[in-house]
């Protein structure tokens, strides 16, 4: 069987190709150069289209306004082939009330057949207010290439690793009516699984603490929580990222905001790493990302810490300028006193883009990869760097992805879990630094949203998830879950 090959792909920018001046569906054609939105036929004559489209919320009580994408696959850029412009996604509210859709996502997927090998066939797409999507045309042999998909590389490109995975049914490891979230995840050198979360009376809204749970039988049981690092009565801590120093020492990264204030004030220089050297028992040491100066209305993290080849400890973290409160920058930074003070700090910002949470993860080879979620389009765009960090490549689009990537790299490749599709549907994504695909959608322990989590290796050679999920669509709770999966 025949490997599936991505023959095109691309991320379209809403900001240029969408029509706000018409009530009706426009369909813009893609320029092939710039978008690479163009595909040979193979030989088998059928392809997989995947399309991943996306619309921002508008106010119900836009009444006649709508945002919309629509899709058409074209032969030799003018002739529509056999029907398949697709009405993709709509959000909005008609004069007659009709044209409310419950999310801002949707997937369309499709087998094309009947195609002549060989010829040449182009995208279009069609927007109308802030929407955009992203394409992916797949070849291959009978089955066409993987069901769940995103990759981004040149074409063509098989997937330079797992496709597929056997995921277990979730079991609850957390329910007992507060928002329990923002869970990390590590196998200490003992042996045992240790996950950490954060527990608060709401999403974003304090007192939160660090929680932890620990297995030591690869997560046939866990024990009792226990309240690992409070702020008392004051301090919010809003996240519970886990990595591993080469030595065994556990680092988590939190982040800091004071809640008692109205609004809650983050703190400068806010995100604290706490290091331990007992697998997870205890945190009695604690280093604060010092920013420099920069991100004066608060810092925040979600980023796991990565040992680059020279020694230096490299992180990642995102606030506000002074100058702009609206759209989020991004900054990687280096410490050679493992954390007590930084350097080579490297700013990532759009005034265009929103570019927050993300994760700096080293590959066997020392290349460092960042991986980014920008709140505006709705996607994870990822940077490399071959000098330990120092530099960086541009940001690059890679997958659509609305959560924290906390990346953990496993056999050579990094694990994230993502989010999107509706009800914010939780994604099993991988990345070799090069191209980010999916190979799961994890099954829903409700048919709520899904917020954040991490990957472990087990013992077995499995991996081990942990993830949140709202217990109700506007309750302000969540539980945790706990699955394995068998990658194939």
């Amino acid at each position: 069987m025949d490997a599936a090959q991505l023959l095109g792909r691309t991320i379209v920018n809403p900001d240029t190709l969408r029509d706000d001046t018409t009530s009706s569906t426009t369909l813009v054609a893609v320029d092939p150069a710039a978008f690479g939105f163009t595909f040979t036929a193979p030989d088998t004559g059928q392809v997989r289209v995947v399309v991943d489209a996306y619309v921002a919320t508008i106010a119900s009580s836009s009444t006649g306004k709508n945002e919309y994408v629509v899709f058409g696959l074209y032969q030799n850029y003018y002739s529509n082939f056999a029907g398949t412009e697709k009405s993709m996604l709509r959000r909005g509210v008609n004069a007659d009330g009709s044209g409310q859709t419950a999310e801002g996502r949707a997937r369309y997927e499709h087998i094309l057949t009947g195609l002549t090998p060989g010829m040449t066939y182009s995208m279009q797409l069609g927007f109308r207010g802030n929407a955009g999507a992203a394409v992916h045309i797949y070849s291959g042999g009978p089955t066409l290439g993987p069901t769940i998909i995103s990759v981004f590389a040149e074409n063509p490109v098989a997937h330079p690793g797992p496709t597929s995975c056997t995921p277990n049914n979730p079991v609850t490891l957390v329910s007992d009516g507060m928002y329990n979230s923002f869970p990390g995840l590590v196998m200490c050198d003992n042996g045992d699984l240790l996950a950490a979360y954060r527990q608060g009376v709401r999403h974003a809204t304090g007192p939160g603490y660090v929680m932890t749970k620990r297995s030591t039988d690869g997560g046939a049981t866990w024990g009792a929580a226990v309240k690992a690092i409070s702020g008392g009565t004051s301090v919010d801590y809003g996240t519970a990222t886990l990595s591993k120093l080469p030595d065994g020492r556990l680092v988590l990264t939190t982040w800091t905001r004071d809640w008692t204030t109205t609004p809650q004030t983050l703190y400068p220089n806010g995100v604290k790493l706490h290091i331990s050297s007992d697998n997870g028992k205890t945190w009695p040491a604690v280093r604060v990302v010092d920013t420099g100066g920069d991100f004066a209305k608060g810092s925040v993290s979600e980023s796991p810490v990565s040992v680059a080849d020279d020694g230096s400890w490299v992180i990642t973290v995102y606030g506000f300028d002074t100058d702009d409160t609206t759209h989020y920058r991004v900054m990687t930074l280096r410490s050679f006193d493992e954390g007590v003070t930084w350097q080579d700090r490297v700013k990532f910002a759009d005034p265009n883009r929103s570019f927050n949470e993300g994760s700096v993860n080293k590959l066997p080879g020392g290349r460092l990869v960042l991986t980014v979620r920008d709140e505006v389009r709705q996607v994870w765009t990822g940077a490399t760097s071959d000098d330990n960090g120092c530099t960086w490549t541009p940001l690059t689009d890679q997958i659509l992805s609305l959560a924290a990537p906390k990346g953990v790299v496993i056999d050579g490749l990094i694990y994230f879990i993502g989010r999107h599709g509706p009800q914010y549907a939780a994604r099993l994504i991988v990345s070799d630094g090069d191209t980010w695909w999916e190979i799961a959608t994890l099954a829903k322990p409700n048919t709520y949203r899904c917020a954040y989590g991490q990957v472990a290796k087990l013992a077995n050679g499995n991996l081990g998830i942990i993830r949140a999920m709202d217990d109700a669509q506007t309750s302000g709770t969540a539980s945790l879950y706990w699955q394995t999966v068998s990658i194939s």
